[in-house]
């Protein structure tokens, strides 16, 4: 059995901590759905590690953990969102209609529109604008909550990276994450906005 370590880019969000978290507010379906999805991010993504050295598995169940603990987000789509997107960029045989048929369109369509290189594009918004244009069940703060709360993971490890190349990923984050959410009337973004902020500072100063 895993045990999780006192060191943030060690420690994990365990299947157990998330079932008792979700068993009163969640069906047995959904949550089976979920339990489904973690079994695959661990398959795939835990033979992966990050920049700090850490298990992309970890740190995918980390993100669940912001969703569930930090902002209470209890939808079964999102947190297998998270969960999936990255097995899916890593797995040929995990496709977006093995995603469709397993875990329904809206998480394919998640898993589908996140992507890896979302820092690099000129223009986030108009990306985000498509995606939505694509499909109208698409919610754009869904795609944000997830990306933000992805990378407020990420900067949580900056202290354990051991490239040190942590100056161009603090900017690209002020740069093109913050003027999106910055003036968000959705509380979780609200609350991601600011603990991006805090982060940022504690590592700047």
């Amino acid at each position: 059995m895993l045990v999780s370590s006192d060191k943030y880019n060690l420690s994990f969000y365990s299947i157990e901590e998330i079932e008792n978290k979700l068993i009163d507010i969640l069906k047995p379906a959904e949550l089976n759905q979920i339990s489904s999805a973690y079994d695959i991010c661990n398959q795939i993504c835990n033979a992966y590690a990050l920049s700090d050295g850490c298990s992309l598995f970890h740190h995918c169940t980390r993100v669940v953990k912001i969703l569930i603990e930090e902002l209470e987000i209890y939808d079964t789509s999102i947190v297998c969102a998270i969960l999936l997107h990255n097995a899916s960029r890593l797995s040929n045989d995990l496709d977006t209609q093995i995603i469709d048929y397993n875990f329904g369109p809206y998480v394919a369509y998640l898993v589908d529109s996140m992507t890896e290189d979302f820092f690099f594009l000129n223009d986030l918004p108009s990306h985000i604008k498509k995606i939505s244009n694509e499909n109208s069940d698409f919610q754009i703060a869904d795609y944000l909550i997830l990306m933000c709360s992805e990378q407020l993971d990420l900067i949580r490890c900056i202290d354990y990276d051991i490239t040190g190349e942590h100056f161009n990923f603090l900017t690209d984050i002020a740069k093109n994450i913050f003027p999106l959410i910055e003036k968000s009337e959705n509380a979780s973004l609200q609350y991601l906005y600011k603990a991006l902020v805090t982060e940022r500072n504690k590592i700047l100063s």
